[in-house]
């Protein structure tokens, strides 16, 4: 009950943020929060064995999913790709990336879902239907490649996840929880704010750019059909109203797994040289930040799209607690 009073104040106070500054919160959030969000989750699911099996065999394709992912973006920022066949060949890379993360999708489902036997090995097999459909219509899955490690992961994710503690907990300010968050998209909706209240430095705009945080704001205009997916204005209506959402998505997102450290008990697992390795590690990225925020970003890339696919199976495994639940309650 006491943290689920927390969490409605910090939907409210991330709500407040990301009106208030819907670009400048969102830029701060993701290079101070992000980078010590990163670490201790993926320390805390580790020490869960990635809620896949007894052992930690998740770790392994994720890392080579994420090393074709996100190696490519971070040669081409330091100015590696200096001839045409190793453009070539990262451009082959690019086109796997949307592929792999459903792929990883699929996997997870089938590995939480699937007992281990045949059935499972039949099932990870049918995983390549989708995974070469999404090379052979690469344009079919651009929208969830760019959804999926994102605004789905911080927003949809986090939701599921608050529905299956409360579903767990049997409490319905758990629920109301997580019902306010689900009703944040229609407020933001339909509350018009003067653009000319806002004042956008040029190195905001300059970071939201180059750090390409716009293509996901354009993926999700174009899917809600608020515009064609191609421009990009920061003082438009629609655009304001697409980050402050994003803005608080984000916050809300960091802020409600801090909060839960007194029940899935995640900073249990840091103790001794882990916590300093995680604390210096925290301070390297944000300074990385400071000095340069689009090295902070292709330094922490990686690192994003890790906890993104480790927490794959974690995600399916709230959807079926959520299903489970749901069932009993409707007998």
């Amino acid at each position: 009950m006491r943290t689920d009073l927390i969490n409605m104040v910090l939907i409210l106070v991330a709500l407040l943020i990301a009106f208030l500054m819907p670009f400048n919160s969102f830029i701060v959030a993701y290079a101070v929060l992000g980078p010590l969000h990163y670490l201790t989750e993926i320390n805390w699911l580790n020490e869960k064995n990635y809620f896949t099996s007894p052992n930690k065999l998740w770790l392994i394709p994720s890392t080579m999913v994420v090393a074709i992912i996100s190696l490519p973006k971070l040669a081409n920022y330091l100015g590696l790709i200096s001839t045409d066949w190793l453009y070539e060949f990262m451009l082959v890379f690019d086109i796997l990336s949307n592929p792999l993360l459903i792929l990883s999708l699929w996997s997870a489902a089938v590995l939480v879902l699937v007992p281990e036997g045949m059935k499972r090995n039949i099932g990870l097999a049918l995983g390549l239907i989708p995974f070469v459909g999404g090379i052979v219509f690469p344009t079919s899955v651009v929208i969830v490649g760019a959804m999926l490690p994102t605004l789905i992961h911080v927003y949809a994710f986090t939701i599921l996840f608050m529905l299956y503690g409360a579903a767990k907990s049997n409490a319905i300010s758990g629920l109301f929880a997580a019902l306010m968050v689900l009703a944040v998209p229609l407020f933001i909706a339909y509350i018009d704010i003067d653009k000319d209240l806002y004042s956008i430095p040029q190195w905001t705009k300059s970071v939201f750019v180059e750090s390409k945080f716009h293509l996901a704001n354009l993926s999700l205009a174009k899917l809600l059909g608020f515009a064609d997916g191609k421009n990009f204005f920061f003082y438009g209506s629609w655009e304001l109203k697409v980050q402050r959402f994003v803005a608080f998505a984000y916050i809300y997102h960091y802020l409600n797994w801090f909060s839960k450290t007194a029940i899935i008990g995640w900073h249990e697992g840091l103790s001794g040289k882990r916590v300093w390795i995680v604390l210096g590690l925290w301070l390297a990225f944000v300074l990385l930040f400071a000095i340069d925020y689009r090295l902070g970003f292709y330094s922490v890339l990686s690192l994003s799209f890790l906890h993104v696919v480790l927490e794959f199976p974690l995600n399916v495994l709230s959807i079926k607690g959520i299903a489970v639940w749901a069932q009993q309650k409707l007998r």
